[in-house]
């Protein structure tokens, strides 16, 4: 079975009572599979899945201590969950962390916010990124990406260039 491919789309965002909350439709392989709502209030997570009414299915997982347990999950909630237990656990607070489902979903958002923030950028600026610079962060002429534009970054950066955004995010 291949790896799925999980995007958000239709994604809206609030201020809550600890920071900002979203909410967003998650997708698997093109297929719309949930809502997700994070409130912003320190809580969980909340995913409402589509197939919330289908028989559930015992799925063997391990919980943030590694220690295993088992989960009753409807079939596209058991796709996600084999799915987080295949991600590699990270590092922070001084331990390793698994990975969990709102982690997960947060990174979809954020890149998701991401992109639509240099979309726009890129309509009126030209961004681009240089090896080294810290992720997330971008560089910007203030002209439309044009040939003239593109001839002044490579003559000024050489191959320090890593991208020019407005190549891949073309109007």
């Amino acid at each position: 079975m291949s790896t799925p491919k999980y995007t958000v789309k239709n994604v809206k965002t609030f201020r809550g009572m600890e920071g900002t909350g979203y909410e967003c439709m998650l997708y698997r392989d093109g297929k719309c599979v949930a809502t997700v709502t994070d409130t912003a209030d320190g809580g969980d997570v909340n995913i409402y899945w589509k197939d919330a009414r289908k028989p559930r299915i015992e799925v063997a997982c391990t919980n943030y201590k590694d220690e295993p347990w088992t989960r009753k999950c409807t079939p596209e909630e058991a796709i996600f969950v084999a799915h987080l237990e295949t991600l590699p656990k990270e590092k922070g607070y001084g331990m390793e962390l698994k990975v969990s489902d709102g982690m997960f979903i947060e990174r979809l958002v954020s890149a998701f916010e991401e992109e639509k923030q240099v979309r726009r950028w890129c309509k009126s600026k030209t961004v681009f990124k240089l090896k080294g610079d810290a992720e997330g962060s971008y560089r910007t002429v203030k002209a439309p990406y044009g040939p003239k534009v593109k001839a002044f970054i490579m003559d000024q950066y050489g191959d320090k260039v890593v991208e020019i955004l407005n190549e891949r995010f073309a109007a």
